[in-house]
């Protein structure tokens, strides 16, 4: 059973806590190994988009290749390539369980069945029912995309994947009865499912947040026109891999949509599917250059950059202001790069444009992070905090956080005690109970006393500060907590 602060974890299923442990036990505990696991996913997911558009487009293989590396260069992609987040891991058993339907039908093997049964069990296990969003309509829909002469769906061998799908969920639940309590698995099973459908775990948004989000979602390739062309293209096409895209597409981004809970990350397999359609579509299209495709991107991303700047200027005390503080001056230009390699570029064949595109898109990405990572990083490392933290408890002294804690400490301080933590309203009471304890809180939640206070330790966090006081401290002070006057992040 995973553990968050000492306690049940039941968000999500284990699988990548898995992965975790798996690294420290070969390689011995470090931060190394998890960094790695959001990349090496991403490497895996290029991948196996490559066998799937290899299949669904055996007479173009140049498509599905086009297409894993206009993935790999989404803007999207960029940010979460490199998290140790539950969304890759995810995709890559989305991407395995389409590669094995399609494979299943296609020739009706056993092996094909059990390796879809797998996927799904497997991506059970990452995160939840959330993969059958995406991976029971193609199966559903079979008809309306599979070859006319496939074989016969068996319903024996489907109902065979079927169980090992669940079998391997199952086993693991029956091994954490032993660890877990029954409101565990309660909240596990059930409260989390209904409570994310409903928009009570967080994110609640309309149902129809994600269609302006599709724009953003396609960036950098939905400011280039050739692009519209390739998927319009794309779209008149009639072949086995335009009705799976969307047979696949369609029903999980309605499902999705009727899904209290909404994150635009939720939305990357979506966008895998609309790069690997992208890449056919390049192939397919009228491929003479236009005028706009070079300057259009160039002329709708230049405002932006220089809007950039300017509303950090007006705005000073804005999220925006602090974040830019931190970085270059020149950092924002390089969002610039990418418009200018269309620019370049705008004499080429769309496919070949693409490709030289995407190079220049993934050196931009590395020079902006290059550029803005040094300035950005100790806003982020809690390692000072977490050190006092443990020495904190090292002494025998209570620890309280003030906000919602998420664990952020237990590990780069290797505490081995939980860490209390409450909202401002009842921190104040708890404050004055325990006056040894060793209260951290951020400067947005603090309201100072007419008396000096002095942290213990104090480092740089998000927009503001983290601090650490002594309870004692903060009573003298007539300092108290409470909620920030305004939304800060």
């Amino acid at each position: 059973v995973p553990l968050l602060n000492g306690a049940d974890y039941d968000h999500k299923p284990p699988l990548l806590f898995w992965l975790i442990h798996a690294g420290w036990w070969l390689g011995g505990v470090s931060d190394a190994w998890p960094r790695l696991i959001g990349p090496l996913s991403s490497l895996l997911c290029l991948w196996l988009l490559r066998c799937l558009g290899e299949r669904l487009w055996p007479q173009r293989p140049a498509a599905a290749r086009l297409g894993s590396l206009l993935f790999l260069t989404s803007t999207l992609v960029s940010f979460y390539q490199g998290a140790l987040m539950f969304e890759m891991p995810l995709l890559a058993c989305i991407l395995w369980s389409w590669i094995a339907l399609h494979d299943a039908l296609d020739s009706g093997a056993w092996r094909h069945w059990l390796s879809w049964g797998a996927a799904l069990g497997l991506g059970l296990l990452v995160k939840g029912p959330v993969v059958l969003l995406f991976a029971l309509p193609p199966l559903l829909l079979s008809r309306l995309w599979s070859r006319p002469t496939r074989p016969r769906l068996a319903t024996p061998r489907v109902a065979l994947a079927a169980l090992l799908a669940l079998a391997l969920p199952l086993l693991w639940l029956l091994a954490a009865m032993a660890d877990g309590s029954a409101e565990y698995f309660q909240r596990l099973l059930f409260d989390q499912t209904l409570h994310r459908v409903s928009g009570q775990m967080g994110h609640p948004r309309p149902w129809y947040w994600y269609l302006p989000m599709l724009l953003p979602l396609a960036l950098p390739w939905s400011l280039w026109p050739a692009a519209w062309r390739g998927w319009g293209a794309f779209i008149r096409e009639r072949s086995v891999g335009q009705r799976f895209v969307l047979t696949a597409a369609v029903p999980a981004f309605a499902l999705l949509s009727l899904i209290g809970g909404k994150q635009i990350h939720y939305l990357l397999p979506l966008l895998a599917l609309a790069m690997l359609s992208l890449g056919q579509g390049l192939l397919i299209a009228d491929h003479r250059p236009r005028v706009l495709d070079g300057w259009l991107p160039l002329l709708l991303a230049l405002p932006l950059v220089v809007a950039i700047p300017l509303t950090a200027r007006l705005r000073t005390d804005s999220n925006l202001a602090l974040w830019l503080a931190r970085v270059p001056t020149w950092t924002p230009w390089l969002l610039l790069a990418w418009p200018l390699a269309t620019l370049a570029m705008r004499r080429q064949r769309a496919p070949l444009a693409a490709r030289n595109m995407a190079a220049a898109g993934v050196l931009a990405s590395a020079a902006l992070m290059w550029s803005a990572f040094p300035g950005i990083a100790p806003y982020f490392d809690l390692t000072p905090t977490a050190d006092a933290i443990a020495r904190a408890q090292a002494d025998g002294r209570p620890v309280l956080y003030v906000g919602n804690y998420q664990g952020e400490f237990g590990f780069l301080g290797r505490l081995r005690e939980p860490v209390l933590g409450l909202p401002p309203d009842e921190a104040n009471d708890w404050i004055r109970a325990h006056p040894d304890a060793l209260v951290v809180v951020r400067d947005k939640r603090l309201q100072r006393g007419p008396e000096p206070l002095q942290p213990q330790s104090v480092q740089p966090f998000k927009t503001g500060q983290l601090q650490t006081f002594s309870a004692a401290d903060l009573l003298a002070s007539g300092s108290r907590v409470r909620d920030p006057e305004r939304h800060r992040y």
